[in-house]
């Protein structure tokens, strides 16, 4: 009767919990504990353990390796009773423990840990968790209301959960170039068409077959702009879209914005339009501008080439707002966080109230494709064949 009441405890307390502790055994760290490296690096000498019994050197049992950040590695003891691992340093800064157990099927021998300090670089920057090494390229970086990231390169999209720490790919998207909100609806622009989720990225389906360059909304009214310079708008709901009228002949409308008198401002390299009454009039004659935002009934966006003073210059809709030396190439990307007004310059990104660069590194040197600045003050950017970076 004792025997099967302890087959049955074994088989409810789930297989792997009946291991047995073996007595007697030692699991010592010889070396490679203490150590410190950069966050998403290889520690340079690799932790070495010995299994003992009394004095005996105990070889060829399994020896498996935890790390606290996720990594999980399992080896054997040689004749001396030792094994080692190479440790990966995660993307976390400050103390990173490791989980060291030495096992046969049903029975542990002995456990120990070891600890070691991850350390952001002297720069200040690094390379976040879960990217390909191979994945150079990210168009853009997208931010969620609720914080979640995006970004896309190549072919695959990457999320991350802690701001930006760890990534992963996400399933069920490709071929994307840009990221949208509306309410509580992410949209997902793609050479496939427009696919949206409701639950915040986790679940994507079709929207509209529409191949889209930019999309924006102004209550049921939907607009949005294709590559060959077309505009089109849905009352519909994605259903069906209808071309714009109106005198734009341009190849591309970068972005668009929505106003509460239904007013959709989209700019491209030839000027900046507004849409009223099913047509896109133009409005501003003002040649290589660039990326920007609306707020408060007001439209900021760059303007490189200022003829007086021979320096990018930030506009409102009102004038000159805030000027500076950016030297050579456009400006980029304008963008607002944290209540600070941000913009990027080849390499180098920018931070109004500042007078100079907010951020920059000669090690890299490549151009700027995208940033989000996060609540914490971390910055997640995207660097011409580089991929991303994290500054904390």
């Amino acid at each position: 009767m004792k025997k099967i009441l302890f087959l049955s405890i074994c088989i409810l307390s789930v297989l792997s919990a009946c291991k047995k502790k073996a007595d007697g055994y030692t699991l010592t760290v010889l070396s490679g504990n203490g150590q410190s490296g950069e966050v998403n690096s290889t520690l340079p000498d690799p932790v070495r353990v010995q299994l003992l019994r009394g004095e005996e050197e105990i070889g060829y049992k399994q020896v498996k390796f935890e790390t606290s950040t996720g990594q999980i590695l399992t080896t054997t003891t040689d004749d001396q009773g030792i094994a080692e691992f190479t440790w990966v340093i995660g993307c976390e800064a400050g103390t990173q423990t490791a989980s060291i157990t030495a096992l046969d099927p049903g029975v542990v021998f002995a456990t120990t840990v070891a600890n070691a300090t991850g350390t952001v670089p002297a720069s200040g920057w690094y390379k976040p968790c879960g990217i390909p090494s191979t994945s150079l390229y990210f168009a853009f970086i997208f931010q969620s209301n609720s914080g979640k990231l995006f970004a896309a390169g190549n072919q695959s999209v990457y999320a991350s959960d802690d701001h930006g720490k760890y990534w992963y790919e996400v399933s069920g998207l490709s071929g994307v170039y840009r990221m949208k909100q509306f309410g509580n609806t992410l949209y997902a622009l793609s050479n496939n068409g427009i696919l949206r989720s409701q639950n915040d990225g986790i679940v994507w389906q079709s929207w509209t077959p529409l191949a889209a360059t930019e999309l924006a909304r102004n209550n049921s009214h939907w607009y949005a702009t294709r590559g060959n310079g077309d505009m089109v708008y849905s009352d519909d709901d994605g259903v069906n879209w209808l071309n714009c009228k109106g005198n734009y002949t341009g190849q591309n409308l970068q972005f668009m914005f929505t106003s509460p008198n239904d007013i959709v401002v989209g700019a491209s390299p030839t000027g900046l339009y507004y849409f009223e009454d099913d047509s896109l009039l133009k409005r501003y004659m003002l040649s290589d501008n660039t990326l920007g935002y609306y707020e408060s009934n007001t439209l900021y966006f760059g303007y490189q080439g200022n003829v007086q003073s021979a320096q990018d210059t930030l506009f409102t809709a009102s004038g000159p707002y805030w000027n500076f030396s950016a030297g050579s190439g456009a400006s980029r990307n304008l963008k607002k966080y944290n209540g600070s007004m941000y913009v990027s310059q080849f390499a180098d990104l920018y931070k109004y109230g500042t007078s100079g660069v907010f951020f920059s590194s000669p090690q890299l040197n490549a151009r700027l494709l995208d940033y989000v600045v996060l609540s914490d003050g971390a910055i997640i950017l995207s660097y011409e064949g580089i991929g991303l970076v994290r500054k904390q």
